[in-house]
């Protein structure tokens, strides 16, 4: 494996953007801001295709905070002024939203069928084996 793998949590600094490669690949670009103890926020640039773009939820807003992994990358380039500019940029092999974690999942489809005669055959012997926990204790 070649490159720098990287992996940070930070603040999104704005809802992600979707967008199209020239070759029609659908991906995702967002920025985290990354806090130092004591240093200002250093910003990174994440890039998500595939599937980890197709998991990044739509409703994801300014300041929740991301766990992000992938390959790391720093970009140089002149500004229009002439000074030097750089970007660390991250192609994102996963990315958590941690504030929602246990919380706001999408909800499974579910299906209302009427109980088949092995569910129902399961269900009694399970309150059969939940009245025999609830025996009185012989000592």
């Amino acid at each position: 494996m070649t490159g720098i793998e990287a992996a940070f949590t930070g603040r999104v600094g704005k809802p992600p953007e979707a967008r199209t490669s020239a070759k029609g690949t659908a991906w995702k670009s967002l920025s985290l801001a990354v806090e130092g103890s004591s240093e200002a926020a250093e910003w990174v640039s994440v890039s998500a295709f595939g599937e980890v773009a197709d998991e990044l939820p739509d409703d994801l807003a300014a300041g929740e905070r991301c766990y992000c992994e992938g390959k790391l990358r720093l970009n140089k380039w002149s500004g229009k002024d002439g000074s030097e500019r750089s970007n660390l940029q991250v192609t994102a092999s996963k990315i958590v939203v941690l504030n929602r974690i246990g919380r706001k999942r999408r909800k499974a489809q579910r299906r209302f069928d009427a109980p088949s005669e092995g569910d129902v055959a399961a269900a009694k012997s399970s309150a059969t084996r939940r009245a025999e926990f609830n025996d009185p204790v012989p000592f």
